[in-house]
């Protein structure tokens, strides 16, 4: 159970995934939460803020709401309440001016005993983030997932594109050429920040990923983070795209209606 040290509110062990976008976060996110005693919901973009009023503020234009939505599926989910209700109990804690450490502690009182994972890209966009979390979390764990920078800033670039035509945008070779600098800085970037923490945490609580590792023997590589974990392997965590299957489903009943925010969980579009 979370527990005040200092006044200050400690929570319970989290597992946090560090990457750059576009390295395969959501299909390892996915893969850990079939394990029965993890428990890996959408982003959170919780720990780049101390107050979830710098939050709001942060996400309140048109194009960065949809960075809320995990925090309030979570909600919903976990409470079993509705969409609507979930973003009530989310303004509230906006309001009252709550800190996010606050909205981590409610998550991980209804989770029972299942450890808590957080894969929100952004943790690694700074090293304050990663020392809020070795501060405010009890024994976290770090996982730093790495894909061939090839791979990643290409993903990235279609991606990108695709999100340009979508929005009726040229994305053309200025654009392209700029794009793929940006892509490039973040994937070193959030590298480095990865690598400095390994000299601030114990061995054990640090555990390199390899993405191409992961998808060429996805069981071998899930033995040895159960391992590293003290958990028994599940085969569940084999079958990623179980939660990926409903939200399909979910989809194709509101074929040919506007696909409303709750509909589509945060992460790799590309993976539901």
């Amino acid at each position: 159970m979370p527990k005040y040290v200092d006044g200050r509110l400690v929570l319970d062990k989290t597992l946090f995934i560090m990457s750059p976008p576009r390295s395969g976060s959501t299909l390892f996110r996915n893969m850990l939460n079939g394990h029965p005693k993890l428990y890996s919901p959408p982003e959170f973009y919780l720990l780049s803020f101390d107050t979830m009023k710098q939050r709001a503020m942060a996400y309140k234009s048109k194009k960065k709401q949809y960075l809320k939505k995990g925090l309030i599926q979570t909600f919903a989910e976990l409470y079993e309440m509705s969409y609507q209700d979930a973003e009530v109990m989310t303004k509230s804690l906006e309001d009252q001016d709550a800190s996010t450490i606050e909205a981590y502690a409610l998550i991980q009182a209804q989770i029972g005993d299942r450890l808590l994972i957080d894969k929100t890209p952004s943790n690694v966009g700074h090293l304050s983030n990663l020392l809020m979390a070795i501060e405010r979390f009890d024994k976290p764990v770090f996982f730093h997932l790495h894909r061939h920078p090839y791979s990643a800033v290409d993903s990235h670039l279609r991606q990108t594109s695709v999100q340009h035509q979508a929005d009726n945008e040229t994305f053309g070779q200025v654009r392209h050429r700029k794009t793929q600098l940006q892509a490039e800085q973040t994937w070193i970037n959030c590298h480095m920040h990865a690598l400095a923490l390994q000299d601030l945490v114990p061995k054990n609580r640090y555990i390199r990923v390899c993405y191409e590792k992961l998808v060429e023997n996805p069981e071998h590589e899930m033995r040895k983070i159960c391992k590293k974990l003290n958990l028994r392997f599940s085969r569940g965590m084999l079958n990623p795209y179980k939660d990926a299957d409903k939200t399909r489903e979910t989809l194709r009943k509101h074929k040919g209606k506007k696909t409303r925010v709750e509909h589509f969980p945060l992460g790799d579009p590309g993976f539901y």
